[in-house]
């Protein structure tokens, strides 16, 4: 099965954000991972190399989105990539000394499993929100 061509876009960010996010945050932790926000990750570079999890959480990533096309969900395909993209590039930017000085009261507020799970679902709501920009353009073609 071959996937459509429009959701070349939302693949092309959604690594591309996960290159970007991947990328500083190797070099922001300069092996010290007590610094990672995301306790996910701390959990998963404990068994895995960062380098090997990135190609790792990209294939569960693509192939989630691949798995969700086969069962016809071609928006919540989509959805799923485009949220993926929204949360590496705020990745990202939490390295950055404005958004990273805005996150650390939340972490210490909520803590980190909280603080992941409220990121997630406004991913999901910014996932939703580029969807639907993405569906708006390429019906205007």
């Amino acid at each position: 099965m071959t996937l459509p061509r429009s959701y070349l876009p939302p693949v092309l960010l959604f690594l591309g954000a996960l290159y970007l996010d991947h990328t500083i945050t190797q070099h922001g932790l300069f092996n010290e991972l007590a610094a990672e926000g995301n306790p996910a990750a701390v959990v998963a570079w404990q068994y895995v190399h960062p380098n090997l999890a990135v190609f790792l959480w990209a294939a569960v990533i693509l192939g989630i989105a691949y798995t969700l096309h086969a069962f016809r969900y071609p928006r919540l395909t989509v959805i799923l990539l485009y949220a993926g993209f929204a949360g590496h590039m705020f990745g990202f930017f939490t390295w950055t000394p404005i958004i990273g000085s805005l996150m650390w009261p939340v972490h210490e507020q909520f803590g980190d499993w909280w603080t992941l799970l409220i990121q997630f679902a406004i991913y999901a709501v910014l996932g939703f929100l580029i969807e639907r920009l993405h569906h708006f353009v390429a019906r205007g073609r």
